[in-house]
């Protein structure tokens, strides 16, 4: 649900608890621009407005309630905004949890380590409200100094939010990273590194990086299970696993090896071939390899 308003919301707002009444807001589906359905009015915006768009800016309220399962207790949980325009505050159960300042740049939001999930997942299923402030204002004339352009942006959540669960151990977010060298075939029928015209590769290297975080208490050793899929899935065109590596409390690893791929199709407009590169983080049976690398942190 969401709504317009006028005012700053300060530290602790009425909108924000969750006994709050929404039930004269509108429901609104993510992605959502809380302005455009607004009638251009030269007698509301005389400077034009962001972007000489003529549309009226306000601020702009969302609550959703929502229930977790008692056994997602012990996880680490995210809300993942892909893009809010502009300055836009986080609130679980009432209790603030974070403000984003940019309308162009996705941000995560951690609820886990709230006071009031922490206190209530655990003993069973428990319903939250979340409620987000959205001030979608970049002055009249938009500039740098308010983080936005000189043209009409929206207001509000303008993309999608989603609700992650993730273990303790796992990949960070963008924690998985991956590039290829290609041999060719020579005229010569020698190979030779670098891309030679109408011809295909004769050979490639994938290499496959992941980063491993540990969010609990003890150390974790681990491996990661790296594998390559072909163009439209099928068989497995190559897998193996890192060396084992120990991974602190609190702290990350960074594994990493080289997988070969015989005769790969390289992508190009016409033959938009793409593969896919799959990572697993184990904690059993973890063989050693010689060709792997690790790197810890905490």
């Amino acid at each position: 649900r969401s709504r317009s308003a006028s005012a700053d919301p300060g530290l602790h707002p009425a909108e924000a608890q969750t006994g709050y009444d929404d039930s004269g807001w509108a429901e609104v589906q993510l992605p959502h621009d809380g302005l455009i359905a607004a009638a251009a009015s030269s007698a509301a915006c005389r400077d034009g407005c962001s972007g000489k768009s003529y549309i009226p800016r306000h601020v702009l309220w969302y609550r959703k309630a929502f229930t977790l399962p008692a056994e997602w207790a012990g996880s680490l949980l995210f809300l993942d905004f892909e893009g809010s325009f502009r300055k836009t505050t986080v609130w679980l159960d009432g209790e603030l949890l974070a403000a984003h300042d940019c309308g162009y740049t996705p941000f995560r939001v951690r609820l886990d380590n709230a006071t009031s999930l922490r206190r209530r997942l655990g003993s069973g299923d428990s319903a939250h409200t979340i409620a987000v402030f959205v001030d979608p204002d970049n002055g009249d004339e938009g500039a740098r100094s308010h983080g936005s352009g000189w043209w009409y942006e929206g207001g509000g959540l303008y993309r999608s939010v989603a609700l992650l669960r993730v273990p303790p151990l796992h990949i960070e977010r963008d924690g998985l990273f991956a590039y290829s060298n290609l041999s060719w075939h020579a005229s010569g029928g020698m190979e030779e590194e670098g891309e030679q015209e109408g011809e295909q590769p004769s050979g490639g290297v994938l290499h496959a990086s992941a980063a491993v975080a540990n969010a609990g208490s003890s150390a974790q050793t681990i491996c990661v299970a790296f594998s390559l899929s072909p163009p439209g899935g099928g068989r497995l065109l190559a897998a193996a696993s890192t060396a084992a590596v120990s991974v602190p409390p609190g702290g990350r690893a960074t594994v990493s090896l080289a997988l070969s791929v015989a005769e790969p199709e390289v992508w190009s407009a016409a033959s938009p071939h793409l593969y896919t590169v799959h990572a697993a983080v184990v904690q059993s049976g973890c063989a050693s390899s010689s060709s792997s690398s690790s790197s810890s942190s905490s």
